[in-house]
């Protein structure tokens, strides 16, 4: 990749529009562009906020500038119209973004520090959950086991509802869907700080995967026979720009282009906020300007990151 390009005041004489969808990474992975921005760049900044899709609409009509942490792979339609309308893919952002059944690593190995001792040290695969349907007994369902789905609505509900099907596991789970989000979140935090069993769906990154340790079960590799039962592949997340700000701003262009984490930096972003009562997204973001310079001073010029560093 070619060295950044220097840039002293902003390209542009308006704020820049961040799509701040409703979801934590992209909104940590926005506070750290925009604080960069504004004190490196000297742009003003906008959060557009909405849901995915009218986000993704905002940025085929030039109404925001730049949609980050987008993953193509649950978003193809849309993704591909909106290329089709003119935006720009600016590239990966991270490419290892993760989606499977997940059960606390304490589950298999148990946990000596917290006294807990394995409770189902053969536990590898979704083939084996069957066994351990009383392990993870539904209260409301006896003589089943509870499989965390997603929410309603959500791509990996459907994802995952087949899935059950095709695993033969609707027999011995029930599909439970929690009511939310945050619903899906608090299962998990409650058993882990409980130390008890749990087995659903879960992604990376997020602030539970940055604080809470736990197992990805095994699934079969992809082939031409099991299309419906197989593995979740891993994700990238790119960045979108619109065909008037690429036109617009190069330097900024070449910033976001540049601009690069991983899954561990972001859950771990995540987890600094629900380690710190009262911190919120802009306190996540100083706390990796402070912390991580090494990593976001490679998507900057170097009078761009002395510009930042000072402002810290």
């Amino acid at each position: 990749m070619a060295a950044p390009m220097t840039a002293s005041a902003c390209e542009l004489d308006r704020p820049v529009k961040l799509a701040d969808g409703n979801w934590d990474a992209v909104q940590v992975i926005n506070s750290i562009a925009g604080k960069i921005i504004e004190t490196g760049y000297d742009c003003h900044v906008e959060m557009v906020t909405g849901a995915m899709v009218p986000l993704f609409t905002a940025l085929q009509k030039n109404d925001v500038d730049i949609f980050m942490d987008i993953w193509p792979s649950n978003n193809v339609e849309i993704w591909e119209k909106t290329l089709d309308a003119g935006a720009v893919d600016l590239g990966v952002i991270y490419s290892d973004a993760t989606e499977g059944w997940y059960v606390p690593r304490y589950v298999i190995d148990g946990d000596s520090s917290r006294g807990i001792e394995a409770m189902a040290a053969d536990l590898k695969s979704v083939e084996d959950l069957p066994k351990y349907k009383d392990l993870f007994a539904d209260p409301e369902a006896p003589g089943k086991g509870r499989f965390l789905n997603c929410p309603i609505g959500w791509g990996c509900e459907q994802t995952n509802n087949i899935k059950l099907e095709a695993y033969s596991l609707l027999e011995t789970f029930t599909n439970f869907k929690p009511g939310s989000g945050a619903a899906l979140d608090a299962a998990f935090a409650s058993a882990y700080k409980r130390g008890k069993p749990i087995v659903g769906y879960y992604w990376e990154p997020t602030w539970v995967m940055g604080l809470y340790d736990m197992a990805k079960l095994e699934e079969p590799a992809c082939d031409d026979s099991n299309a419906n039962a197989c593995a979740f592949a891993l994700a990238e997340a790119h960045v979108g720009g619109s065909a008037h700000f690429v036109a617009q701003a190069d330097a900024l262009e070449t910033f976001f282009r540049s601009l690069k984490t991983n899954s561990k930096e972001i859950s771990q972003m995540l987890a600094h906020m629900q380690e710190n009562p009262g911190a919120d997204r802009d306190d996540a973001a100083l706390n990796f300007l402070k912390t991580q310079e090494a990593t976001w001073s490679q998507w900057v010029p170097a009078d761009v990151a002395a510009k930042v560093k000072a402002a810290l």
